[in-house]
């Protein structure tokens, strides 16, 4: 059932957008076709470092947003500014989202008014049929901004219609629906998801509890409609427009009661044209995303609008029945203004290249270059290379090294800055070894010309630094079904050092972090499971000065019971044992001595929920 059902979701989404993935567990998924390159590859033949999260996982984790998901993967740590909807950083390898690409179906989700790329805590997870995640430097392929990986979150495309209710602690309801359906000529989608959430304080004392505090609520509206037409058997042409919309309170960081409003309101479209006959497949795309804020304190409103479009176009040509040639090309505009900044903006013109072999007794060898022209800052060149040696369906040795960079933001271009501003340069190498149910990588990475803040708010200027940033690691994947015992193991592990050329070691990024699952298939129609989440030791310093935030394990318990053959119920306890642990904090006026105020976690969480297929 499972195979039938990755099959149909990657063949309408090869039809529909491009896909980055690669599979996580290659025993189970070595017959998708996917994509790390732009355009459709079989798994086997995927050189970088990749997971997948599908559907099923999704729904028996029970994630909610992106960071839920992200979290339990190697190599990532997500840093929350308390309960739903609230600010989030979320790290790659030590790295911060700002040199993460995220897409949605191709269309990509920076913001450009703001400072950390796109706003992974808004991206909910109701109508996603798998996230795919490409790590290492991948601007070779994807440009700007793709300094450190890229994540691409492909949507439900699997014909029928699903309706879920949830609710839980904090005031929390969920509403999602979602129909799609096509035949041969048309295929079409739409999705509806609303959350709302009386919250909890995000804000409060340090060695206190959010209770006696402001809540801090969370309203969020989600809505996609997407329109296929098969002009032909050749010619396929596709519409698809995204809305989200969101107000959210939040506190100041030492002001537990403070009345603090943001709104956000995000449009996306696209429009694309697929053309596929024999060795050739053609491609062409627009895209539009316009994302808005506005902050209301009690020193007034300030508004902020930020759009990227982008044109972009490949072609690929298919030679010796597995190995292909692409090249493509695009141009994006960012443009970004606010109340209190003049407009600004710049263009990015790119060319890319790329090239894949099979030769016999199963390798692999993947290469790409790109250029990368800019109308406000220095032009940029990178590439990569990945070999990939098979040795029957379940053990392989990979080996991939890239080049990439992060462009500046625009509301570091327009500072007064001492000099003119380049991009940040970042490089990789993986070297990764699948023994079956046990996958093992090496990684190393860093960052040239990191752009930094100098001075006081609101008068910062910004500098490129004249050391590097670095990471090297080892993340460990274990996954096994023990069918005798009704139960499945998902074992997790990383294990990172993140620093800079002085020794200094990177603020809010674990030295260690591990996650365990544990299923439990009670019966046919039961399934029980429990997920433990450890993150290691991590100071919100960069010098490693004040309190050691670190050392703890989080446990959540879930469960979901089959009603009927279209039926669910199910439901899931956070942070089971009540675990009294600090994430982020809010004001620390000084090193070596306790925090005054943190970002609360919400402590137990109870949430019960129903969903049916139709």
């Amino acid at each position: 059932m499972k195979s039938k059902r990755y099959h149909l979701a990657t063949a309408l989404c090869l039809s529909a957008t491009p896909c980055l993935v690669a599979a996580q567990a290659p025993t189970a998924l070595n017959n998708l076709v996917v994509t790390a390159t732009d355009t459709d590859q079989q798994s086997d033949q995927i050189t970088d470092t990749v997971i997948v999260i599908d559907r099923q996982e999704i729904e028996r984790k029970q994630y909610q947003t992106l960071n839920d998901a992200l979290q339990h993967q190697p190599g990532f740590s997500v840093k929350r500014s308390g309960g739903a909807g609230q600010q989030s950083s979320t790290y790659l390898r030590g790295f911060s989202q700002d040199n993460l690409l995220i897409l949605i179906n191709g269309i990509e989700q920076t913001d450009p008014s703001g400072l950390s790329g796109a706003n992974l805590h808004l991206l909910q997870l109701a109508n996603v049929e798998r996230i795919e995640i490409l790590k290492g430097a991948q601007s070779s392929v994807w440009g700007p901004n793709a300094a450190v990986g890229v994540i691409n979150i492909i949507t439900r495309s699997s014909p029928g219609a699903q309706i879920g209710l949830e609710i839980g602690s904090h005031g929390h309801k969920r509403l999602q629906a979602a129909l799609n359906q096509g035949n041969e000529q048309v295929d079409f989608g739409a999705s509806l998801s609303t959350l709302n959430v009386d919250g909890f304080s995000a804000v409060h004392p340090y060695n206190d509890t959010s209770e006696g505090y402001e809540d801090d609520a969370h309203h969020q509206t989600d809505v996609a409609f997407k329109l296929g037409v098969n002009l032909t058997s050749n010619h396929r042409l596709e519409a698809q427009l995204q809305s989200s919309t969101a107000t959210t309170d939040y506190d100041g960081s030492s002001d537990p009661d403070a009345d603090n409003q943001i709104d956000y309101d995000q449009v996306a479209q696209s429009l694309r044209y697929r053309y596929h006959r024999g060795p050739w497949l053609a491609r062409l795309q627009l895209h539009h995303n316009r994302i808005e804020r506005a902050y209301h304190t009690g020193f007034g409103t300030s508004t902020y609008e930020g759009t990227l479009s982008e044109k972009k176009g490949t072609l690929k040509r298919t030679y010796r029945s597995h190995d292909f040639f692409q090249i493509g090309a695009n141009q994006k505009t960012y443009d970004s203004q606010s109340s209190f900044d003049n407009h600004q903006s710049y263009t990015q013109n790119g060319l890319n290249l790329t090239n894949h072999n099979q030769f016999g007794k199963g390798w692999s060898l993947t290469e790409s270059v790109r250029h990368d022209r800019f109308d406000a800052f220095e032009n940029a060149l990178t590439g990569k290379v990945g070999l990939r040696k098979q040795w029957a369906s379940a053990y392989a040795i990979s080996i991939h090294g890239g080049t990439g960079y992060k462009a500046p933001l625009l509301s570091q271009l327009k500072a007064d800055n001492p000099a003119p501003l380049d991009p940040e340069q970042s490089r990789s190498l993986d070297v990764r070894v699948e023994l079956g149910d046990l996958t093992a990588t090496w990684f190393k990475a860093d960052i040239r010309d990191k752009i930094e803040a100098e001075g006081t708010y609101p008068n910062y200027v910004y500098v490129n630094a004249d050391q590097e940033t670095r990471s090297q690691g080892i993340e460990l994947n274990y996954q096994a079904d023990l069918t005798a015992l009704n139960l499945s193991l998902a074992a997790s592990m990383t294990w990172q050092q993140v620093e800079n050329e002085d020794g200094e070691a990177k603020a809010y990024v674990p030295e260690r972090t591990a996650q365990l699952s544990l299923d439990y298939r009670a019966f046919v129609d039961a399934l029980i499971g429990l997920d433990a989440h450890y993150t290691g030791t991590q100071y919100p310093a960069d010098d490693r000065q004040g309190k050691q935030i670190g050392e703890y394990t989080v446990l959540d318990l879930r469960a979901q019971y089959q009603l009927t053959p279209s039926l669910e119920l199910y439901g899931r306890i956070e942070n089971l044992t009540n675990a009294d642990y600090i994430n982020a904090i809010a004001d620390y006026p000084a090193t070596n001595t306790p925090p005054q105020y943190i970002y609360g976690n919400g402590e137990r969480r109870v949430y019960l929920g129903v969903r049916t297929q139709l």
